[in-house]
């Protein structure tokens, strides 16, 4: 785990204590885990599938800088408080940031959710609770996962046949973009990272039409 993103105890608060969990190597038998290689933090990553999308979603965030899955449990004695963050992340602007994805967020839960907020934000730490799936649907989903997958064989520092394409001619289908000689994980990685962007709520074929961002309206 990268050391931005260990929990470090504020001064105004003492009796915080860190347990760190061990690395999980399989799920139970009612849900497996699924295993990414995170490129932002170049490794692999465990995690339960409920999580993988949210995951993909910080992989594409420019402002996210490291992220971990379930990476530690919180406890303070004295509130008889104890609480594992679904996820934590840091960004240079944003320092260490917890989120949760999936407590919290159903009828009856608001005390909780306000509890959680209150003991966070007397630390100092953002905490976040998010619904990713709010406003983006299935296929979308299958989509990230699709274009991450494919995107490895690119390099960040390599230079893009696809973008160069694309700021001549603003619009191109997938098929033209790979008869004029860009590799399709180009095409996946400018897409996953939104330097293209296409139309991801029908899935992503030949003849998919790819545009760069400021072309759009």
């Amino acid at each position: 785990m990268k050391t931005e993103l260990f929990f470090r105890q504020p001064d105004s608060v003492r009796d915080i204590k860190v347990e760190l969990l061990k690395p999980r190597r399989h799920g139970s038998h009612f849900q497996q885990l699924v295993v990414i290689h995170s490129r932002k933090n170049d490794n692999c990553l465990r995690m339960s599938p409920t999580l993988l999308d949210f995951c993909l979603m910080l992989e594409r965030r420019r402002d996210i800088r490291y992220y971990q899955p379930t990476p530690y449990t919180l406890i303070q004695p004295s509130r008889a408080f104890r609480y594992t963050p679904a996820v934590c992340a840091y960004g240079d602007d944003l320092g260490l940031i917890f989120f949760e994805t999936t407590r919290f967020m159903s009828d009856g839960c608001e005390d909780q959710l306000v509890r959680h907020e209150d003991w966070f934000g007397e630390m100092g730490y953002p905490f976040c609770p998010c619904q990713p799936y709010t406003n983006i649907s299935y296929c979308e989903l299958l989509q990230w996962r699709y274009l991450y997958g494919y995107s490895f064989s690119f390099k960040a520092q390599d230079s893009s046949v696809a973008l160069d394409i694309l700021k001549h001619r603003n619009n191109c289908t997938v098929q033209e973009l790979l008869d004029a000689g860009a590799d399709f994980s180009d095409i996946a990685y400018q897409l996953f990272y939104g330097e293209a962007t296409a139309d991801l709520r029908l899935p992503i074929t030949r003849t998919t039409a790819l545009t760069l961002p400021s072309a759009r309206t």
